[in-house]
């Protein structure tokens, strides 16, 4: 038997699965926004031509592997293939629009170049010869360019990283929308793609072929179908697979539609309330933000358009909280009362009670 029919199986098996995804990635499946599709699914070109780049791979089912210019393809293929379209994409999908002069640089440098040696590469694959054996020159440019770009990814990784930490680190409106875990999922599955990508072109055994094979296939239908469908989970951390969709009200553009909203807030009074976090004198919008894992410009747009305010929501629920514990405890001092319902001080009770006594004159407390 062939020892290479596994690679060959492997590569044919990925090739279809990511001709599947590009073409659905070319479609708009769930058409539930009016929204532009640049807007909703900001990575969306990038991501097809990912997909359907890897058709340049056809030589290596098609040709036994026996060939040396086929083989030596598939080797080379990976080291420009990982590290150019999961930059690009990252890039277009993540963060915000930049000058246009360094887009279009960036283009031809992390796009064009490797495009241009793949395409060379696919040339000599498809003749089937011996002429990149050991020693030819082109092989030498494309492992310096491996190399820089290789860099180039993990810097873009590295930033994207950096970002996430900060509430407005110049990332894009979708991007934020997404949990730090899938950030840093994206970003563990782009080094693993490019650590395996050099394994092959080192190592050079069918198995590390049918491996990168197997793993490219799984990668891309696991990210595809993270982010294909937007509204794929419509409770608890579901919200992070909303992209986020502009909406115009009182002359002031809303990140966050009516939909998200809703699950933003069953979010936070589950975690609020269910929890009872507001007892926590200390509580804090950082400290929610962490928990909850989104955005703090989406938290305050939440807490601005539906609840008033945080302090507005902590203290109605803690003044809930105080008029039942009184009741339960008709010998306790007042300042227990206070205490034990999470405000920090007398004056803030004092403020909070008042607020709430203009507010519901009929349950105020006495």
């Amino acid at each position: 038997m062939d020892e290479h029919i596994y690679v060959r199986v492997a590569y044919a098996l990925m090739l279809l699965v990511f001709m599947f995804c590009g073409c659905l990635r070319c479609c708009n499946l769930w058409n539930y926004s009016t929204d532009k599709m640049a807007d909703v699914y900001p990575a969306r070109r990038e991501a097809a031509i990912a997909f359907f780049g890897v058709a340049l791979l056809f030589p290596c089912v098609a040709y036994p592997f026996g060939s040396v210019d086929a083989w030596t393809f598939v080797r080379c293929f990976w080291i420009l293939y990982v590290p150019s379209t999961a930059s690009m994409a990252l890039r277009k999908f993540f963060f915000k629009e930049e000058n246009p002069k360094q887009t279009q640089f960036r283009l031809v440098l992390v796009g064009g170049i490797p495009v241009l040696l793949s395409l060379v590469l696919f040339a000599y694959a498809c003749m089937g010869g011996t002429s990149l054996d050991a020693g030819h020159w082109l092989i030498d440019v494309v492992i310096v360019a491996g190399v820089l770009l290789g860099i180039y990814l993990i810097y873009v990784l590295a930033d994207l990283v950096v970002r996430m930490q900060r509430s407005d680190g110049g990332l894009r409106c979708a991007a934020v929308a997404f949990p730090r875990k899938f950030g840093r999922g994206i970003a563990a599955v782009c080094l693993a793609g490019l650590a395996m990508a050099w394994a092959v072109f080192i190592a050079d055994s069918a198995t590390m072929h049918t491996v990168i094979a197997a793993f490219a296939m799984l990668s891309g239908m696991c990210i595809l179908i993270t982010i294909l469908h937007p509204q794929w989970k419509l409770s608890g951390k579901g919200l992070a697979l909303l992209p986020a969709m502009s909406t115009e009200k009182e002359g002031r553009k809303n990140l966050l539609s009516e939909a998200q909203l809703d699950i933003l807030e069953r979010q936070i009074r589950r975690l609020v309330e269910a929890e009872k976090l507001f007892l926590d004198p200390d509580l804090k919008r950082v400290s929610l933000r962490e928990r909850l894992d989104i955005n703090h410009s989406y938290l305050s747009e939440v807490f601005a358009r539906r609840f008033g305010s945080l302090n507005r929501y902590l203290n109605t629920l803690r003044i809930d909280y105080a008029m039942r514990y009184a009741a339960e405890h008709p010998n306790i001092k007042l300042t227990e009362v206070a205490r034990v319902s999470g405000f920090g001080s007398m004056n803030t009770f004092y403020r909070a009670k008042k607020q709430y006594e203009a507010e519901h004159p009929e349950e105020a407390p006495n």
